[in-house]
């Protein structure tokens, strides 16, 4: 357990980038409920969140009710939502602050640093100022994500309802037992 000024210093910042990253995520899972169907969708909580955004953009790819701007949009988001994922949450989350001592070539002193350093590649790590950094990154991200998910809404429903509706009017146009019982009248 790390010294308790240690841990003051990096809680704030782990949990602002934690929790800044799983509001990336659940708008990832809200948007794969928004673009298709249950079971995509129960499946899709069970994929790991690389995953689970793969498929988003693939459903993005395919989708007829989002325009491009806002598919090119969420597009960038979600690949620096992947970038971080990749680079640093995992980090994050599943690797502890450790201190490194090292002594000075310049003037033979030692000297310590505190970073989260990956477990299975130790040349992987973070400094607090990095920390602090991405932290920044991942709120701004999320509050991107976020309004580009109330657009994607907004623009699926209102074509989904325009769809609806000329769908409606070409059926009491066509259907063909309307016909007839307007005939019969």
């Amino acid at each position: 357990m790390q010294p308790k000024d240690t841990r003051t210093k990096w809680e704030p910042h782990i949990g602002k980038f934690l929790l800044s990253f799983t509001a990336i995520e659940h708008f990832v899972t809200i948007s794969i409920d928004l673009l298709s169907n249950k079971a995509v969708s129960k499946t899709a909580r069970t994929l790991l969140f690389e995953k689970r955004t793969e498929l988003l953009l693939e459903l993005l790819e395919n989708s007829r009710k989002i325009s491009k701007e806002n598919k090119d949009i969420l597009f960038a988001q979600l690949k620096k939502a992947l970038n971080l994922s990749r680079n640093v949450r995992n980090i994050v989350a599943h690797n502890h602050i450790l201190m490194e001592l090292y002594k000075s070539s310049n003037d033979g002193n030692i000297y310590e640093s505190e970073y989260i350093i990956s477990s299975r590649n130790r040349s992987k790590k973070l400094s607090l100022s990095n920390l602090i950094s991405f932290a920044r990154e991942t709120e701004n991200l999320a509050e991107e994500v976020s309004e580009t998910y109330l657009a994607l809404v907004k623009e699926h429903f209102a074509r989904s309802n325009n769809a609806q509706q000329a769908f409606a009017a070409d059926r009491k146009k066509t259907h063909p037992l309307k016909s007839s019982v307007r005939s019969l009248k």
